[in-house]
């Protein structure tokens, strides 16, 4: 906050009321948000009045329209069957959000509503740090997906100003009801994937998913440990099945820009004070926002080396929106430059408002170089990019999210006549989403586990677990005993004579993953269970035989084992619990391994 003798000039309903001008230096402003407030009172209000269990209510009615018109009359669903019926029930709630979209308020007015609620009004008390951020994402979909991308809302007044009344917070609460129960369904499905049964209970109710006890403690341990793995922000590209990006700390100014790519992700315990320069009335001045979004510049070096690759690169393998996304985020330092008032909007709601004809015309002037640069990291797959403006602004506009599985969108909308917002931090969001690896074998996907092993050795030696050369040497070594090939180690971490030998698997978390699919994340889990066995049995033959053909492990003290993937997936309970050395899971994800390598632990 401002020290006590500042001056301060304060906003409030996002219309100038007070300005004092400090004796010396700069105006300083603070943000009340004063819509935010009311908005907040008001739908905390409709919340504790029940408004929710209506929007529940219309989602379980049409789930059991589902169940009727299947013929469903057991009280109990297991296996195949119960798998049918959910993908038929989440499948009919997103058509029941999209025919409410498409006679709703629109993106506009919807994202202005929903970005300005508190995330507990989505996690709930006992809910993990993932609930929250997924079931916002959710209801935005939701409540966007089918309105017309050119629709120009209504009842915006003069101060850029929504309506905010007990009718607006009503409907709200009603939709993120409904969308709560759509997460619940999606849940369920996930859990009959794994081998949940489904019981009904009252036509009002929610089934329940009831599941063996070692079931239910498997898929509480991976819950939480996917709320918990310590990934960064450019380790979120799971979906590639090795870590993409590096955070980038150093300032943009002493970078090329089209080396590096600015993300828009959510602070973690927002709002946080942060302070802005700007200019009031010709004069320097700062206000002092609430910030619920952050920017983090990410390194593009890794992801080169990977897209640049002749097989990778084929733009046949990859999404079509990709390149169009990462466009409009080297276009983000540019917002900046020539509006500056951009910022307020990014840094509160994730998004920036400007003209569209402003929009085209920079991308008409930048497009080209832009183009260029992008080239240089996603190789052949930026050749698809648009050639002019007005074709890159009506492809931003149709872009619409997807409920199941979860893609953020849409990624603009009208803001009112001739102007058009970019949700920045949907783009970002949208990009983590659909920069998949391609589900191919062979050399492609040889590329990919290549790229893993060394990302994370690279991880290890930025450690004090890094080891000597004389241990490095063996890695990715066929290591030979007695003639015969007995295996492969991908990376080493060794400190004071105890050593880790790494199995990387380069599992690809994808989105038949996310969505659950039960044969997806049953040979998943079949993959890394035999991958932690037969990696046990490397290291103890390593440990009964120090010294093979063509390496010498003799000076290691204390040889221990760890199977990691990119992400955190599903495995049964007893390989979860499993411990290589006290604190450090047998099967971990790579951030698990640098936080314990990291930690005083480690």
């Amino acid at each position: 906050m401002p020290s006590q003798d500042s001056r301060i000039y304060i906003v409030i309903d996002e219309k100038d009321t007070q300005l004092d001008v400090p004796e010396e230096g700069s105006q300083r402003i603070v943000d009340m948000d004063g819509p935010t407030l009311r908005l907040v009172a008001a739908v905390e209000s409709a919340w504790h009045k029940g408004e929710w269990i209506l929007g529940a209510q219309q989602a379980l009615s049409v789930a059991d329209r589902v169940r009727h018109a299947m013929g469903l009359k057991d009280r109990e669903l297991s296996g195949r069957l119960a798998v049918e019926y959910l993908e038929r029930v989440i499948r009919a709630l997103e058509q029941e959000a999209e025919r409410a979209a498409r006679v709703g308020w629109g993106r506009y007015r919807s994202l202005w509503y929903l970005r300005r609620l508190p995330p507990e009004l989505f996690g709930g008390d006992d809910a993990l740090a993932t609930t929250a951020p997924y079931e916002e994402r959710l209801t935005e979909v939701l409540m966007t997906r089918g309105s017309d991308p050119e629709i120009v809302p209504e009842r915006l007044d003069d101060n850029g100003c929504f309506p905010i009344d007990e009718s607006v917070a009503r409907r709200l609460v009603r939709t993120i009801g409904f969308a709560k129960t759509v997460s619940e369904y999606q849940r369920h499905y996930r859990r009959c994937a794994k081998g949940a049964t489904l019981r009904f209970g009252r036509r009002d109710r929610l089934p329940e998913a009831k599941m063996p006890d070692e079931t239910a403690a498997a898929i509480r341990l991976y819950d939480e440990r996917v709320a918990d793995d310590p990934g960064k922000i450019g380790r979120s590209f799971d979906r590639l099945g090795t870590p993409a990006l590096e955070v980038d700390l150093s300032p943009v100014s002493e970078s090329d820009i089209e080396e590096r790519l600015i993300l828009v992700g959510e602070l973690e315990d927002a709002p946080v004070p942060l302070e802005i320069d700007f200019e009031h009335e010709g004069r320097p001045a700062k206000m002092l926002i609430p910030a619920y979004h952050m920017v983090t510049v990410s390194n593009l070096r890794r992801l080169a080396e990977l897209m640049t690759h002749p097989q990778v690169g084929d733009p046949s393998l990859w999404h079509e929106d990709i390149p169009l996304l990462i466009a409009v985020l080297n276009l983000e330092p540019l917002f900046f430059k020539y509006w500056p008032s951009a910022r307020f909007n990014l840094f509160k709601q994730g998004y920036v408002i400007l003209g569209r004809e402003e929009l085209e015309d920079v991308w008409d002037h930048f497009g080209d170089e832009i183009r260029s640069h992008m080239a240089g990291y996603l190789g052949s797959v930026a050749d698809t990019l648009p050639t002019n403006g007005g074709e890159f602004a009506s492809r931003l506009l149709r872009i619409e999210g997807s409920a199941w599985p979860l893609v953020p969108g849409s990624v603009a909308f009208q803001a009112k006549v001739g102007y058009v917002g970019v949700d920045l931090a949907n783009v970002t969001r949208r990009l983590i989403a659909l920069l998949e690896y391609p589900p191919t074998a062979g050399k492609v996907a040889n590329i990919r586990a290549g790229a893993f092993e060394l990302a994370t050795q690279d991880m290890i030696d930025a450690t004090r677990w890094s080891p000597p050369d004389s241990l490095k040497r063996c890695r990715g070594r066929h290591l030979r005993l007695g003639g015969e090939w007995i295996g492969e180690v991908d990376a080493i971490a060794e400190l004071d004579g105890p050593c880790i030998l790494v199995s990387c698997k380069s599992r690809v978390y994808t989105a038949a993953y996310d969505m659950g699919l039960h044969s997806v994340v049953r040979n998943t889990a079949d993959y890394i269970s035999r991958a932690v066995e037969d990696w046990e049995a490397l290291v103890d033959k390593l440990r009964n035989n120090p010294v093979g053909d063509n390496y010498d492990l003799s000076a290691v003290k204390d040889l221990r084992g760890v199977v990691i993937t990119p992400s955190v997936m599903y495995v049964p309970i007893a390989v979860a619990e499993k411990e290589s050395v006290a604190g450090l899971r047998y099967y971990s994800s790579l951030g698990e391994l640098e936080a314990w390598l990291s930690s005083d632990s480690g």
